[in-house]
C-alpha cells in the first residue's frame, strides 16, 4: 500500500464518515475535519519518519511509513479507535503508559501454564510475549488499542498487526500488515454506521450477485484457552462471535465475523 493508494481510500474513509456523522449521537468533530473533510493531520516529511525510526531504532513497515508520509496520524479509526500516533508519537508499548497490558498478560500465561487446554492448543501465541516487543500505534480507544509487531515479518516487510480489544475476549487479532488492520477497521465502521455511498452500494451490490453457499468460518475470530470460562460450559468470553464457540453454542452453521 503506497501513499498514491492510501490517500484516496483515507479521503473515501473521511467524507464517509463526515456524512454519516449523528451530533445528537456522535462526539463533535473538530473544525479542522468538517472544513477539510478529512480525518487526517498534514504529511509527515521524510525527516520527521527518519527521525522516528531512528528514535525507535527501527525501520518501520511499509505500510505504516507510507501512511505517515500521507497523514501523521489519524482521528477515529474506526468505531473504536479514536486516535492513531503521528510519528513523534510512536512508543513502544512497554515504555508506554500502557505498559500495564503486559503484566496482564503476564499474569494470564503464568496461570494457565502447564494447563490441559494450553498443552491442547499449541498454535495459541503468547500474547505477553508479543506486547512485550510491540510498537503501539494507538492513542485513544474505546478499551481497544492497536500494535505492530517487529517479531514477526513477511517478506514484504511488513509487520504483524495486532487489535486487542479487552471487552471482546478473544485476545490478540491479527492481520498480515498495518494496513490489513486498517481495511478491517473500515469494514467494521461499514457495517456499524452503515453510511449511504458508493461504496455501501457497491458491496450490496456483490451481496445480492453472491450465490448461497453454506456458511463457515473464515478463522478472524479465535477461542482463547486462557480466557475459557467453565461456567459456560467451555466457551470463551467472546460472547459466542469466535466460530468454536458459536459452533458449540448452536446446533446451526454460523459464519465468524471477518
Amino acid at each position: 500500500m503506497n501513499r498514491e493508494q492510501w490517500r484516496p481510500f483515507l479521503q473515501r474513509w473521511s467524507e464517509e464518515w463526515i456524512d454519516s456523522h449523528d451530533p445528537e449521537k456522535d462526539g463533535e468533530l473538530d473544525e479542522a475535519v468538517v472544513r477539510d473533510r478529512w480525518l487526517g493531520f498534514a504529511q509527515a516529511s521524510e525527516e520527521e519518519i527518519a527521525a522516528a525510526e531512528a528514535r525507535l531504532g527501527r525501520t518501520l513497515p511499509p505500510s505504516l511509513r507510507e501512511f505517515l508520509a500521507v497523514t501523521n496520524g489519524w482521528r477515529d479509526a474506526g468505531c473504536f479507535i479514536y486516535r492513531l500516533a503521528g510519528t513523534a508519537e510512536l512508543e513502544w508499548l512497554a515504555d508506554s503508559d500502557r505498559s500495564y497490558l503486559i503484566e496482564i498478560y503476564d499474569e494470564l500465561a503464568q496461570g494457565n501454564a502447564g494447563s490441559e487446554e494450553e498443552q491442547q492448543d499449541a498454535d495459541v501465541i503468547n500474547e505477553a510475549e508479543v506486547l512485550r516487543r510491540s510498537l503501539l500505534v494507538s492513542l485513544d480507544g474505546d478499551a481497544a488499542d492497536v500494535f505492530l509487531d517487529p517479531g514477526e515479518v513477511n517478506g514484504r516487510g511488513e509487520w504483524t498487526a495486532y487489535w486487542l480489544a479487552s471487552w471482546s475476549g478473544c485476545g490478540l487479532e491479527p492481520f498480515d500488515s498495518f494496513y490489513e488492520l486498517m481495511y478491517h477497521q473500515y469494514k467494521s465502521f461499514h457495517a456499524l454506521r452503515k453510511p449511504a455511498g458508493e461504496t455501501k452500494d457497491r458491496w450490496d451490490a456483490k451481496v445480492e450477485e453472491a450465490p448461497p453457499s453454506k456458511a463457515r468460518s473464515r478463522g478472524r475470530w479465535r477461542c482463547w484457552p486462557r480466557q475459557r470460562n467453565s461456567a459456560t460450559s467451555g466457551l470463551c468470553f467472546c460472547g459466542s462471535r469466535c466460530w468454536p464457540c458459536s459452533a458449540a453454542a448452536s446446533t446451526r452453521p454460523r459464519s465468524a465475523m471477518s
